[in-house]
């Protein structure tokens, strides 16, 4: 009985199947990098402010301490929202 297909559709089978394992790993490595790139961390981007506030006056004027507004400035990495 001949062969169905030729020595090439084997190859091109096989080549097929690598690009669709290639194409797997490298969509779970997009899914677990994206969320730690600078971009959805939000890092060096500036961040136009709601409202126009100036700090010297709560902190030099009247010595208010950062805590009493922002309670997460010793914890994380921002001082979060009053």
């Amino acid at each position: 009985m001949a062969a169905i297909f030729t020595p090439a559709a084997n190859v091109a089978a096989r080549a097929a199947l690598a690009g669709v394992a290639l194409l797997a790993v490298a969509g779970l490595g997009w899914w677990f990098a994206w969320p730690r790139t600078d971009w959805m961390r939000n890092k060096e981007f500036t961040v136009d402010q709601p409202v126009p506030f100036s700090h010297e006056h709560h902190v030099a004027g009247l010595g208010i301490d950062c805590l009493m507004c922002h309670n997460t400035v010793l914890a994380g990495s921002q001082a979060g929202l009053p």
